[in-house]
Parts: structure tokens; sequence; C-alpha cells
């Protein structure tokens, strides 16, 4: 006797969706996408299955990704940050996160890549007139992509004035991520002479600037979050951009990014979690709609219809789900606050945002490092075969959600439900 599931067959759709895409990068809670976001999502959408069709090939030989690099330049997503009177794609940060996502769920490293590229981008629009406007211009007419050379827990990069306007820089930095290939490079350093942080503009090939090719983690293979070494790196003063002004007496600060560049941060890292969950889901439904065989104790036909395998997908998108409404919340919250001129911004205001994006980045970790495990349980075995790639997916959430301790979330969520405390502003929070 066949027992038959309480959910009526005829409740599915008389022809089965020939994409996922009601697996989308978004959440169902989302808000109604403007005609100019659509664009920009479609585009993100086709760029992402190019990167899909790749990934294992990819991860595998380990290569330079220069080529997906390049397709994100001629796609216009590079630029989406830049305003549209300035020739850029016109994009703010609630539209940038679901770009973000879209692009992780088809390679976590070009998501990772893509993100420190949007900050640099960012960087640009506290830039002075008519500096902005100069660096704006280049950026959509040359399309540089930009990484980083920044870790606060490492010790500086000293830039010391030699005459002549000339400063040299030394010193190491790990986590360098995406400094490997990119066109420019923003370095976190400080100035021997004022002590201020400031980020220096590097633009590769440069003397005594070398990658020492070191990147070997589990995850985010094409992504290279190598160590750099600085070596009297001479560059011009006018490359050195202050993050703020000179430190008073003895005070020694934190380096700044701004009272929303570590928020704008932690909300942009999450969203690679949740576009690396995406990914790993789209590939699980697809693999068990086409490639599961269902249990010898099952009562259906396929693992598709079969009542256990469906109540655990749908446990794992519930999850998804439930995380990217957090992060869609968390985004409005964001560009709000970067909507509003920096001297309006009160503690009150930044406290809170703290907390959200806390929560979300919290929310995030769980569901991308869960949902990229428990996957295999409903492929099966033969899933694990490396031909599939499917650990990938795990692999690169398990290494970037390590960025920093989430118990350590947990606990800044405690203190602030439970004392009202809010969570410490630091590089990190």
């Amino acid at each position: 006797m066949t027992i038959q599931s309480p959910i009526k067959i005829a409740a599915r759709p008389l022809v089965p969706p020939r994409n996922d895409d009601h697996l989308r990068a978004r959440s169902l809670f989302d808000r109604p996408h403007s005609p100019l976001e659509a664009k920009w999502l479609a585009v993100a959408r086709e760029v992402s299955a190019e990167f899909t069709a790749a990934a294992v090939e990819g991860y595998k030989t380990r290569r330079r990704p220069t080529a997906e690099i390049e397709r994100l330049k001629s796609s216009g997503l590079s630029t989406l940050l830049i305003p549209e009177a300035q020739g850029g794609g016109g994009g703010d940060w609630r539209l940038v996160v679901e770009v973000i996502r879209e692009i992780a769920a088809g390679n976590g490293s070009l998501g990772v890549l893509l993100t420190h590229h949007y900050f640099g981008i960012e960087g640009l629009g506290s830039l002075p007139e008519p500096a902005r406007s100069r660096a704006y211009a280049e950026a959509v007419t040359t399309k540089p992509f930009r990484g980083v050379i920044a870790n606060p827990r490492d010790p500086e990069i000293v830039a010391t004035p030699i005459g002549g306007g000339k400063f040299a820089l030394n010193g190491r930095k790990s986590f360098c991520t995406g400094a490997a290939f990119a066109d420019i490079i923003g370095a976190q350093v400080r100035r021997a002479d004022t002590r201020q942080y400031v980020l220096a503009v590097l633009r590769p090939p440069l003397e005594g600037l070398v990658h020492q090719g070191d990147w070997d983690s589990i995850g985010l293979p094409q992504g290279d979050s190598g160590s750099f070494t600085l070596d009297n790196v001479i560059v011009d003063e006018s490359d050195l951009l202050a993050f703020g002004p000179a430190p008073e007496g003895d005070e020694t600060p934190e380096p700044s990014l701004g009272p929303l560049g570590v928020p704008s941060g932690n909300l942009a890292f999450s969203n690679v979690y949740l576009g690396t969950a995406v990914g790993a889901l789209r590939a699980a439904r697809s693999y068990i709609q086409n490639e599961t065989r269902p249990w010898i104790l099952s009562p259906a036909d396929r693992a598709a219809d079969d009542p256990l395998v469906i109540n655990a997908f749908g446990d794992l998108w519930l999850q998804l789900e439930s995380a990217l409404a957090v992060a869609n919340h968390a985004a409005e919250r964001v560009q709000a606050a970067k909507n509003l001129p920096r001297e309006a911004l009160t503690e009150e205001q930044l406290g809170e945002l703290r907390v959200v994006v806390a929560a979300l980045k919290v929310a995030a970790t769980r569901a991308s490092v869960d949902i990229t495990s428990k996957i295999f349980e409903l492929m099966g075995a033969r899933a694990a075969a490396n031909k599939y790639g499917f650990d990938r997916f795990w692999r690169d959430a398990r290494t970037y959600t390590l960025h920093s301790p989430v118990f350590y979330k947990v606990r800044e969520l405690g203190e602030w439900g439970l004392n009202g405390a809010y969570p410490p502003a630091t590089f990190y929070t």
C-alpha cells in the first residue's frame, strides 16, 4: 500500500519552473524594485550563471579569475555604486547587497572580490571635489578593479616622509583580499609624521610591493587573500588619503573608516555568506530533482517527492528566507543612515545600527554554514563525488564566516537584549 502525501500534488505547478527564480538571491518579503534595479539584477543573474558554469573548474585549478573580473567590468557591475550622473550604475547599498548575493551564489570567490572592490568605490564618495569627480571618471572610463591591503590586527604599515613630497611605505599585511588581481590597491597605513591613519592609493606594479602568494585556505581559492609586503614603496603625498584628523596628544586611535564604514563592511560580508547559501540550495534542488534516488524505505518514486526530503528542504529554505529578510532590513537601515549628513547621526542611531548588523551576521553565518553542510543529507552519497564540487559552498562559507568570531556577536546581542548595552564601536563592529 502506497502512502500518499496529505499535500495534494495539484497544488504544485502543472509545469515545473524552468529556472530557480523561486530560490532568488532576495527575500520574498523584499521591497519592490525600480526599473533600474530590476535591470541590474537581471545583469547580475546572467553573470552569476556564467560564473556557476565555470565554478568547479576554477575551484579545482585555483586559477586566477582574470576572465571573471573582466566580465564584472564589461557588465557594468563594477561601477554600480557610482551615481548615474557620473556615468555609473546609480545603485545604492540596498541594491549592491542583492548583487553581491547573486554573484556569490555563482562563485563565492568572485562575490568576495566584488565586495572588496565596492569598498574601494565607496571610498571615492568621501573624496572632496574635484578629486571625487576625477576618480569617478576614471572608474567609469577605465574600470580599474580594486583590492585592499588592510588588516587592523597586523602590525602597521608606516608611511615615512623622505622629502620632495614623497613617502616610503614599509610593512606587511595578511588577508589582503583582491590585492593580487587589483588595478588599484587601497592600503591602510599610518603616517610617521602626523600619526594619522591614511589610505595609500597604490597602482601596481610598484617596486617593493610584493605579493607573497601564501593564500592556502580550504575555501575561496580564487579570492586570494594572501599577504603583501611593502619594502620602501615610494608614493606621492597626494596618494595618501586621510581617514580623519591627526590624533591629539598621546591619543592612539584605531583606524577609522567613518561611523558607517564597519557596519557597511559587515553588511556586505554577511550577504556573501547568504549568496553562498543561495548557490548551495540551488545546486541541491537541481541535483535532487535530476540525480538523487529515493531511499529504499521511501514511499516516493522520486527523491523530490519524498516527504522527508521535502520537509528537510523546507527547513533549509525557511532558514535562508529568514536570514535574507534580516539582510534586506539591515540594508535598508544602513542606506538610510548613509542618506543622512554625518553630523546628523546620533550615538543611539549608530548603536542600534550595530545591533542590526550584528543580528544579521549571526543569522547569515548560521544559515550559510548549516545549509552548505546539510544539503548533502538530502542529495545522498553520490553527491559527495569530487566531480560535482558541491563541497565548495561549505568550504567558502566556513572560510569567510571566520572573519570575526560570531560568538562575540551573540554576546553583543545578549548584552543589548538583556542589559540595553550597544555593541562597542571597533574596527570589527
